[in-house]
């Protein structure tokens, strides 16, 4: 039995009258009916086709067999004979054998970033997976941040290619975007994009690419800080920077060669390249920490005098702390509004006024530490303010500076190092994940060491 699906909306119907070109697939029942028509979709029992009736659901069981006259535009691509993109048909005559222990392999990885002479960005991630194992299957679930005052996020393609020749497109019904720090409103601007692929079996290829978009600005000052690698092999990978040629740029490279380098007209690529890649091997199937991945971190380049300099202009607000001793100051600050652990590169490379964080009674790191900053400041003694970047995080580039590497903030009151964080932070207190890092002093506009120190 042949199902008409009736609830075409008059967009779909105009669509059909405009596209009859497209009909020139062709459909053969058991009852010897031709249909002339656009096939949309294979799946396992049915195939879904614009016929002159409309959309119609045709069970593959009541079918002798069906055409598909032409090549499709990629989002058309119904069968693997339809695709042209070169890189997808490459993959998929790769020979897998010799990886059968593994869930899943990367055949392709690229992360680009593109810079336009605005100094607006794109930063595009595009990866070609085999499942190979049963426990693979987890890898057709993807997630990505995105910062959604800031920027933009498009998936551009997610297709899976059955090992039988079907190309199954992501439906709208598989994303997912939530507000990752919903609960904090002042601090509600880190969104995650999660899609789920489509038949992620034994065998089939899956294939997606996203995009990120927005612009560098001193309050965003947007880096590339990306790594290729995984807890499974990594056939071939690729790190690409399209820039401006009168752009300067920074970058700073570990566990990869350093890039090649080309120039065109207007324009100069930076590429990085690693092939077979082997899988980092972990206790868990966690992903590999990025501090023993290939790493490339690329940005406009600056200095970080100029970084500091710009910090300390966007000091804005007094405090004035009733306490007097340093250890009751701390203790007032610490009291005074809750901390939340919102990393600082999610919202402005800047802390909040001194009366807005008051007001709002909750702070993340660099707010609660610009709070307790200004309480020193205005009671008399020697303070700094210094930036931090958590361990787990990799260490700081050196060589690109940009706020957006830290995603936190300490004080320094002469010697002794303060964590207003925690509201059971003791005084002198820091946290492990700063233990012996470096931070950017604000008033040395240079790096200082973070001491590492016992809980008593």
């Amino acid at each position: 039995m042949i199902i008409l699906l009736i609830f075409l909306s008059l967009c779909s119907t105009q669509r059909i009258k405009k596209e009859k070109l497209w009909r020139e697939d062709i459909i053969y029942t058991n009852e010897g009916e031709k249909y002339k028509c656009e096939i949309l979709e294979i799946t396992e029992d049915s195939i879904y086709a614009v016929t002159e009736l409309g959309l119609v659901a045709f069970p593959r069981k009541d079918l002798i067999s069906f055409d598909i006259a032409k090549k499709r535009r990629e989002g058309l691509w119904v069968t693997s004979e339809d695709i042209t993109d070169i890189l997808l048909k490459e993959a998929l005559a790769i020979d897998m054998s010799g990886y059968e222990q593994m869930g899943y392999v990367n055949i392709w990885t690229k992360k680009k970033l593109t810079i336009l002479t605005d100094s607006s960005y794109v930063y595009s991630v595009r990866l070609i997976r085999a499942i190979i194992k049963e426990q693979g299957r987890t890898a057709g679930t993807l997630n990505f941040n995105y910062r959604n005052n800031e920027e933009d996020f498009e998936i551009k393609f997610a297709r899976t290619v059955t090992d039988d020749g079907r190309v199954l497109h992501l439906r709208e019904a598989a994303i997912e975007d939530i507000s990752i720090y919903s609960q904090f409103p002042p601090y509600e601007n880190l969104h995650e994009r999660k899609f789920t692929m489509r038949e992620v079996r034994l065998g089939n290829i899956l294939d997606f690419n996203v995009i990120v978009s927005g612009k560098i600005t001193d309050e965003s000052p947007y880096i590339m800080d990306v790594t290729l690698g995984d807890s499974t092999p990594t056939l071939s990978g690729m790190i690409e920077v399209v820039a401006p040629r009168d752009f300067e740029l920074s970058w700073q490279q570990w566990r990869i060669e350093t890039p090649e380098i080309r120039r065109g007209y207007g324009i100069k690529i930076l590429q990085w390249r690693v092939d077979d890649l082997p899988p980092l091997m972990l206790e868990s199937d966690s992903v590999p920490p990025p501090y023993i991945l290939p790493r490339v971190v690329v940005g406009l380049a600056d200095g970080w005098g100029k970084v500091v300099k710009r910090f300390r202009e966007n000091l804005r607000g007094d405090y004035t702390p009733k306490a007097i001793s340093p250890k009751e100051i701390y203790e007032e600050v610490l009291s005074s509004v809750r901390f939340v652990e919102v990393p600082s590169f999610t919202m402005s490379s800047y802390p909040k006024n001194i009366k807005e964080i008051e007001n709002n009674c909750i702070a993340n790191s660099l707010d609660k530490a610009h709070l307790l900053y200004a309480a020193f400041r205005n009671a008399g003694y020697p303070v700094d303010l210094i930036l931090v970047r958590s361990k787990e995080r990799s260490v700081v580039a050196e060589n690109v500076p940009s706020l957006f590497q830290f995603d936190g903030a300490l004080v320094a009151v002469g010697e002794t190092f303060l964590d207003p964080s925690s509201e059971d932070n003791p005084y002198g207190w820091v946290r492990p994940k700063y233990q012996g890092t470096k931070g950017l002093s604000i008033r040395r506009k240079g790096f200082v060491t973070i001491p590492s120190k016992k809980m008593e």
